[in-house]
């Protein structure tokens, strides 16, 4: 994988972390939940519509929006930046931090009885390992 495909990827990968962020924290207000829902429906079997409309899932909704969306801030500031300047602090930070991501929420999902999204998080930690899979040297310039 070239330099700049690497970085297209990781790039992409960190701003679809900070939209899907957004989408779950907007979530929190129930006129606007339906992507969400959406996502429920299909991860969740026999989802309960009424469950969107309590003060603690939306809380909850908006709380993880937001650590979601804060994630993906420091994944595009280590892929923008800090892959340029410290290659291989930066690429351990984003693996070490995506695997335990995926280890917690996939475990969740399926001890939650939503294992489906465990199988869906196999591709957002693959937009982020794989291109990762090599070290990195300053030699190499990150692309601004």
């Amino acid at each position: 994988m070239s330099d700049k495909t690497r970085h297209i990827i990781l790039t992409i990968g960190a701003e679809f972390t900070i939209l899907t962020g957004l989408i779950m924290a907007i979530a929190a207000i129930p006129s606007l939940n339906g992507i969400l829902v959406m996502f429920a429906e299909i991860v969740v079997p026999n989802l309960n519509h009424e469950l969107f409309l309590a003060t603690e899932l939306r809380l909850l909704s908006a709380i993880t929006g937001g650590l979601l969306s804060g994630f993906g801030v420091a994944l595009f500031i280590l892929v923008r930046q800090g892959l340029r300047e410290a290659p291989e602090m930066s690429r351990k930070i984003i693996l070490v931090s995506i695997c335990t991501w995926f280890v917690i929420d996939s475990t969740g999902s399926v001890l939650s009885g939503a294992p489906l999204n465990a199988v869906l998080n196999l591709a957002f930690l693959a937009v982020f390992t794989l291109p990762l899979l090599r070290p990195i040297s300053l030699a190499e310039p990150t692309p601004a």
